[in-house]
């Protein structure tokens, strides 16, 4: 018992060890008629907790119907010294329970004066001799029921829930309850739960409640709701009782204002993933309540009610398998047959494996598969080892023959099982005998298609337009240096496009889905590796119910055929550029933008000997105002040499230069150097022997223009030198006249 006072010396302490054995109930009160302590006893019959009760007045916690004047002339007694005696009714104020009690009040041990500071308040409750004897028919009442229930414990697992419970629900009413109900989800909407089975012990009351087709939500905040959440029994006593239920059902209100029950208890019936439902029952009269003993019998009715229900679900369940599996097994479009272990008799088999096999059905039952030579006894030894070392086998190649004497191979699942106390094997097969040489045939086109591809660069992609994912062959991954293993869809795919080409590529696409338009198209890729390519996609749209669902085409990497496109045309317009130009000053800066898209140049620079010092000096550049390292390594070697020069230390610029000094190619002709072009790029790399073809070429024709250019540039000056003195003269004739 806790006990809380705030007197040292105070007499509870005393009272305790007395007391705490028994249900009385042990409050102290000071002089002012507040409550100073409270016991275990007390909180039980009263319903308030120690730390609730303290400092409060007794009367706003207890009410106290008797000879009010004794009890008031006992309390002043007892601070007096005296111990007195008495009876009255005493009720909580709060739950309004109760119990008829003997009170004894005892001056508290500590003394001021000649008064007792607090006094010690004994209740114990009292009934008479017919209210002892209901318990104990109760009591027995409970006990003959959960013995018969005990007793038919197979028959009632096995009846149904509704059954079950309208079968035990009568033998409640009296001895245990005064009505009790059983409620389930909706099977229309799980979020509810309803009524299914009322029982009352006033007939015209239970006519009510079933006719008041009430239902309550499973997520009730009341106790209904916890109950059916948390998954334990909620009880209510009190006012409490009668705002769980009365609030619901009009039918309490509406039979008898005794109908308010007073003491409502929930019981949860729930498998472990889940509550199913609940057992309701309830005390209608004043002062009574639902005890403990009745609490651990309704738990044991919700416990062999869900034991009913799952009993029924299983039943049902079997029921729904074995008509899955006869439904299953004969209609299988797959071979299904059931032979004895011991001695390969068939002891059923569906229509497919029969017609497999050129049999009826009816021809093939109850005889044995070695009497009828469908299968090799070394083959069926092997295959009965196989399984009974490693269990089920789920791909074993097997070959059976046919009636007519034809041999089919077969793909076969084989399983162990036991019927009727006898080992068998349940065989399922496929005729492979077609699949296997078209497959044959399929790998042998695919090899072909396979070498065909790498030979010509060239393969296969498609996307789903719904949600962008697709897969492409393994040459188009290796056209885009990827793992053919690696992830792909429709976005990633135009990721390795830039610039112009990505907006070419994403155009083309969207029409192919939004208008069903076809595109082929040459650009250029980014792989993965950063490396620049040429390729050819070829795209189509695939139409199903009148929509595109998905894209599908091939990919070329045609990179050497346009570089060599692309160089040819380039050394075309170097000689055009040449023989249309007049001077070096006018084809150079042309010149350099030539060369330098055409091998990804980010900058270009002519140097030129000058005759009267030797000097070489820069006289052109492309493009105005780049900014270029000074680097000239590569320069003077050329000019000793004579010869193409190349940075052998491969790889990207520092931060301070962006650009490298990769290349000096020398312009030579009649054996003569007439000048160096300076090559520049972000990173070095190594020239392409088609590329450095190209620019030889194109080197000496602008060599050859070069040492051309001065005879002339010559002819030009005298022209116009010539054409200057004609223009003098003409102008000073007049004066002369």
């Amino acid at each position: 018992m806790t006990v809380q006072s705030n007197s040292p010396g105070s007499s509870f302490a005393l009272l305790r060890a007395w007391i705490d054995p028994l249900e009385d109930s042990v409050i102290e009160l000071s002089a002012e008629g507040s409550v100073t302590a409270w016991s275990d006893g007390a909180e039980r019959m009263f319903g308030y907790a120690a730390r609730e009760a303290r400092g409060q007045p007794l009367s706003r916690i207890i009410t106290l119907r008797g000879n009010s004047a004794e009890l008031d002339h006992a309390l002043r007694a007892a601070r007096a010294g005296d111990a007195v005696s008495g009876r009255a009714s005493a009720t909580s104020v709060r739950s309004g329970e109760g119990a008829d009690v003997r009170w004894l009040v005892l001056p508290s041990a500590h003394v001021e004066g000649e008064r007792a500071s607090r006094v010690s308040l004994i209740l114990r409750a009292y009934g008479d001799r017919s209210a002892l004897v209901s318990r104990l028919q109760a009591q027995t009442a409970r006990l003959e029921i959960a013995t018969g229930m005990a007793q038919s414990s197979l028959d009632a697992v096995g009846s149904l829930p509704k059954a079950l419970f309208r079968g035990v629900a009568p033998q409640l009413l009296g001895p245990v309850c005064d009505g009790c109900m059983l409620w389930f989800r909706d099977e229309n909407d799980p979020t509810w739960l309803v009524p299914v089975s009322i029982h009352d012990r006033d007939p015209q009351l239970e006519r009510a409640l079933r006719a008041e087709g009430v239902r309550v939500r499973a997520a009730d905040p009341g106790a209904i709701g916890r109950a059916f959440r948390s998954r334990e029994p909620q009880l209510t006593r009190g006012s409490k009782s009668a705002r769980v239920l009365g609030a619901r059902f009009a039918a309490f209100r509406a039979a008898s204002p005794d109908a308010t029950p007073h003491s409502v208890c929930w019981i949860p019936v729930r498998t472990r993933a889940e509550p199913m439902g609940l057992l309701c029952a309830y005390r209608r009269l004043p002062g009574t309540s639902l005890e403990q003993d009745d609490l651990r019998l309704l738990n044991d009715i919700g416990s062999r009610i869900l034991l009913a229900r799952s009993r029924q679900r299983l039943t049902t369940e079997v029921r729904e398998i074995e008509e899955r599996f006869v439904k299953g097994f004969h209609g299988n479009p797959a071979g299904l047959c059931i032979t004895r272990l011991e001695d390969s008799l068939v002891i059923d088999c569906n229509r497919a494996f029969a017609t497999m096999l050129g049999y009826e059905r009816g021809a093939l039952v109850g005889r044995k598969i070695s009497d009828l030579g469908m299968q090799d006894p070394e083959q069926r030894a092997r295959v009965i080892a196989d399984v009974r070392e490693k269990g089920a086998q789920r791909a074993l190649e097997v070959v059976l023959k046919h009636r007519t004497g034809g041999r089919l191979s077969m793909l076969a699942a084989v399983d162990l099982l036991e019927l009727e106390n006898e080992q068998c094997l349940l065989t399922m097969v496929v005729d492979q005998t077609e699949r296997i040489e078209a497959e044959r045939a399929l790998r042998l086109h695919e090899s072909m298609l396979r070498e065909t591809g790498n030979l010509a660069k060239v393969g296969g992609w498609q996307f789903d337009v719904q949600d962008g994912g697709g897969f492409w062959t393994e040459e188009v991954a290796l056209i885009h240096e990827l793992d053919p293993l690696d992830p792909i869809w429709r976005d990633r795919g135009i990721s390795f496009y830039h610039g112009p080409d990505r907006d070419r590529i994403t155009r083309a696409v969207e029409d192919a889905v939004t208008h069903a338009a076809p595109y082929d198209l040459e650009l250029q890729i980014d792989t993965a590796k950063g490396n620049r390519r040429w390729v050819r996609t070829i795209g189509r749209p695939v139409i199903e119910e009148g929509r595109v669902v998905r894209l599908r085409g091939s990919m070329q990497d045609i990179t050497e055929r346009k570089l060599r496109e692309l160089r040819l045309r380039a050394e075309l317009d170097v000689s055009r550029l040449l023989f249309e130009s007049e001077s070096l000053e006018r084809a150079a800066p042309q010149l350099m933008r030539i060369l330098c898209e055409l091998e990804e140049w980010q900058a270009a620079v002519l140097w030129q000997e000058q005759a009267q010092d030797g000097v070489m000096l820069p006289t052109h550049s492309w493009p105005e105002g780049v900014t270029l390292p000074r680097e000239d390594a590569l320069l003077s070697r050329t000019r000793r040499t004579g010869q193409l020069s190349e940075l052998e230390q491969k790889g990207p610029a520092g931060p301070e230069e962006p650009l490298h000094e990769v290349c000096a190619l020398p312009l030579t002709a009649a054996g003569e150097l007439q000048g160096v072009l300076q090559l520049f790029a972000p990173a070095a790399r190594a020239l392409e022997p088609e590329a450095l073809e190209a620019l030889t070429a194109m080197a000496q024709q602008t060599a050859q223009f070069m040492l051309q250019r001065n005879p002339r540039e010559r002819r030009a000056e005298e022209r116009n030198a010539q054409s200057d003195s004609q223009e003098l003269a003409r102008a000073a004739g007049p004066r002369g006249t």
